[in-house]
């Protein structure tokens, strides 16, 4: 298996704090390709206290694809004022442009002039990955988004999982330190053993608002 670009805190450089400086402001964009993710990160917005953090689902029918949530965040770094950070949050499932999407979120963020800050927070295969991280850290390779949630049910994590639910988001949220841990591990995983299912990256961006919160 090939090696991948892993995502790391040392790559995202909104995470880094200078010593004996105050932490700037900071004004986030979380742009999501659908609302169940929307609702976790209100939850999350809400639990860590940001004021200064937005998160949007782009309008049109192709907002789900990864490589239009990229584009959509380009657009908006580049607008007057624009965005300390901006992640896209997208999972592979069967998008084409997934790859395309991470190769240019790279292009943005590593270019030698006037670089963007732009993040990627990513599942494989499918956003329920981060969402059983809260509950449990597992090697086993799902083959879609409907084994994940199969995993999910069949632990017991939650017996009733339905996508796009504020409250289960509120109630995830309050074990995000769970998630990060777990998070965490098959990041390291990742990159020690070219593993990439499962994958999520998703804590990097907790890690950050939590970061951001705490300031």
């Amino acid at each position: 298996m090939a090696k991948r670009h892993i995502a790391n805190p040392r790559y995202n450089r909104s995470l880094v704090r200078r010593q004996g400086r105050v932490a700037p402001r900071s004004v986030s964009l979380i742009v999501c390709g659908g609302q169940t993710e929307r609702y976790y990160f209100e939850a999350l917005r809400e639990k860590f206290k940001l004021k200064t953090t937005e998160v949007i689902i782009p309008a049109g029918a192709d907002r789900a694809v990864p490589m239009t949530q990229v584009e959509y965040a380009e657009a908006k770094c580049r607008e007057d004022g624009g965005y300390d950070s901006v992640y896209c949050v997208f999972d592979r499932d069967q998008h084409p442009s997934f790859e395309a999407a991470r190769e240019r979120i790279r292009a943005l963020a590593g270019a030698a002039r006037k670089p963007l800050p732009i993040y990627e927070a990513i599942s494989i295969p499918a956003w329920e990955v981060w969402v059983l991280a809260h509950f449990e850290r597992t090697a086993s390779p799902f083959a879609n988004c409907d084994a994940v949630i199969q995993r999910i049910k069949a632990q017991g994590h939650i017996g009733d999982y339905t996508k796009a639910n504020a409250q289960l988001s509120r109630e995830l949220v309050e074990r995000v330190d769970t998630a990060i841990d777990n998070g965490l591990w098959l990041e390291q995983r990742a990159n020690d053993d070219a593993f990439d299912n499962p994958f999520t990256n998703v804590h990097l961006l907790a890690m950050f608002l939590k970061n951001v919160g705490e300031t």
